[in-house]
């Protein structure tokens, strides 16, 4: 369409008569609103006021109708001014927007730590190899080489082994200041042809490590050119793959490290570092410990471990937050405070204050030793016929002989992590450091199992779920088909079994006089069935496999497609095939029993 002077002039005219709105021209109309503006109207469009910092890809622009901004996937509001639950730190250079809360797991709300500002952990290697190491595959050193001329450090893969450089100290340890930050190093290699592999940057903790491909964030791979590579990660351990191409020299260079310090001050706050909200349990910056009162639920301690209340049977709040053991009050005494301290007696089960009293002996002492003739008489020794060697005891404390696994004072009860309360005293939880919420198992044996973690022990991952290590993390999708199969075969198994059971349970009753005549109409049967050439066992739903006998030649036939893939094996296999066929189509219970007769 050509614009006309009478068209120009309708423009003009529209935009003088917007002032304070904005809108988009079309053609000889002002009918549509510009970008982050709304409501169009005959006083033209609102501004949105959407907050660029916020929006996708730091361009304001909202709905033409309602006004709600375009936000990044990690910022919510009608502005794009607020990041989403469980998210902090809204951030230009984010293109989520925001950053998930850390928190060791255990909470997810969190804001900006206050304090902090930002610092490079640097290896320009101007002098030296700057503390950096060599290593192989197995954690053998390697020679590491420095070039003065290009300052950068560099290893020969001479043997055509796999080699990496290590990070020295200042790289490792407590890296939670750098979470959600750039680890940037430059890589240059002798030859123009290099390899990857998918562990090229390896990243490793106490129980953890992570892998990367040196090309999975974009980069290209390293060329007789410096490339410069950028990893996101939280860091405690850090490795970098040294070897691309066979015999060949790899460069590296120009190490960075983005962190933060507190008390630093610099021009560039680091709001990366995050505060957290702790729930009941936990305290520290990060939930990273165990509140007063609470221990680690397994005895293996680390921040991402669950806290749970201390179990000191009322006799004091606070226990040990590694081990569990309690710091016992009320004169008690032992790991759950479930003893009296010496030179008190009593009941600490009883979890009150005065569970437990001093004894009467002279001077305060713990115990008093009596003659056995002392003309005072003795108290009954009171052992636990169940859990007691025999019915005696120590005669200066009362303490019985227990069997093994069992505490008390009259051994009347199993140790801690022990169950079974027997003739035979206690046996061992056993319990999975790994799989359980705690190590005491219940009167069963059965052990507290963490989500997806099954077993008596919770040794194992319940079905379509791997990896306890890192929770029984969900199987990927292609092997529903496999357990939808096992659930298939797991329910025509206990079918079979039923079977079995209603025939063993409810057999065909035949009268004495009857039975010589019965067996002979079998013995018929069998024989009429043995002389046919083929005789038909079981097919499949779809017809697509049958199974059949041939007597003549004492062999089955494993027919599939009816006419394609035949193959014979023994007869006395026939068992086997007939228990293969019945996972295909369930087999007539006569024609088992047919085989078994045989």
């Amino acid at each position: 369409m050509v614009q006309t002077a009478k068209d120009v002039r309708k423009i003009t005219s529209c935009e003088k008569t917007v002032t304070a709105f904005h809108v988009t021209v079309i053609r000889d109309k002002c009918n549509k609103c510009d970008a982050n503006y709304f409501d169009s109207g005959s006083h033209g469009c609102k501004n949105c006021g959407c907050f660029d910092v916020g929006s996708i890809y730091n361009t304001p622009s909202c709905d033409p109708d309602s006004g709600t901004c375009h936000c990044k996937e990690n910022v919510e509001g009608k502005r794009c001014r607020e990041c989403k639950p469980g998210f902090f730190n809204l951030d230009k250079e984010n293109y989520f927007g925001c950053t998930p809360c850390f928190c060791y797991g255990h909470s997810s709300q969190c804001i900006s730590a206050s304090g902090y500002f930002r610092h490079q952990i640097t290896s320009s290697f101007d002098k030296s190899v700057d503390r950096w190491k060599a290593i192989d595959y197995t954690n053998r050193p390697v020679n590491l080489q420095y070039n003065a001329l290009s300052q950068s450090v560099s290893v020969d893969s001479g043997n055509d082994e796999i080699v990496y450089f290590s990070a020295p100290e200042r790289y490792l340890g407590d890296q939670r200041a750098s979470y959600n930050q750039i680890l940037q190093f430059k890589l240059r290699i002798g030859k123009s042809m290099a390899l990857s592999s998918a562990e090229d940057v390896i990243i490793e903790g106490a129980a953890e490590k992570i892998v990367l491909p040196i090309f999975a964030q974009q980069h290209n791979l390293p060329s007789t050119e410096a490339q410069l590579y950028r990893s996101d990660f939280t860091k405690t351990k850090t490795t970098i793959k040294a070897t691309y191409a066979p015999q060949d020299v790899t460069y590296l260079d120009d190490v960075k490290l983005e962190t933060a310090s507190r008390g630093i001050a610099s021009t560039q706050p680091a709001y990366w570092v995050e505060q957290c909200k702790c729930p009941d349990g936990y305290v520290g910056q990060f939930c990273e410990s165990c509140a007063t009162g609470f221990k680690h639920s397994r005895s293996s301690s680390g921040p991402f471990i669950p806290c749970i209340p201390c179990d000191c049977n009322k006799h004091t709040d606070e226990c040990d937050s590694d081990t569990g053991k309690c710091r016992c009050r009320h004169n008690t005494a032992g790991d759950n405070c479930e003893l009296c301290a010496r030179g008190f007696y009593g009941n600490a089960l009883g979890a009150t204050k005065d569970d437990c009293q001093p004894c009467g002996c002279p001077q305060g002492g713990p115990y008093i030793q009596i003659d056995d003739e002392s003309g005072q008489g003795c108290q009954v020794c009171n052992c636990d016929p169940i859990a007691s060697l025999n019915q005696t005891c120590v005669i200066f404390t009362g303490q019985c002989f227990c069997r093994p696994g069992v505490i008390g004072l009259h051994c009347d009860h199993c140790e801690a992590k022990k169950y079974g309360f027997s003739i035979e005293g206690c046996k061992d939880c056993e319990c999975d450091e790994i799989g359980s919420k705690d190590l005491q198992c219940d009167a069963s044996g059965q052990c507290p199992c963490l989500e997806n973690v099954e077993g008596r022990q919770c040794d194992r991952c319940k079905e379509n779920k791997y990896d306890r290590q890192r929770g029984c993390v969900e199987c990927p999708d292609c092997y529903n088909l496999v357990q939808d199969a096992a659930r298939l075969h797991n329910e025509k198994l206990l079918k079979l079994k039923d079977d079995l059971e209603e025939i063993e349970q409810r057999p065909t009753v035949i009268k004495d006089d009857e039975f010589p005549e019965e067996l002979k109409n079998l013995q018929t049967s069998i024989n009429e069935l043995h002389t046919d050439t083929i005789t038909f066992l079981c097919v499949s739903d779809d017809g697509s496999y049958l199974v059949a006998a041939d007597p003549a030649s004492d062999t089955v036939v494993w027919k599939k497609n009816m006419t394609h893939g035949i193959f014979t094996v023994n007869f006395q296999n026939t068992l086997v095939h007939l228990l293969q066929c019945h996972f295909i189509q369930p087999i007539q219970v006569y024609l088992l029993h047919i085989q078994i007769v045989r």
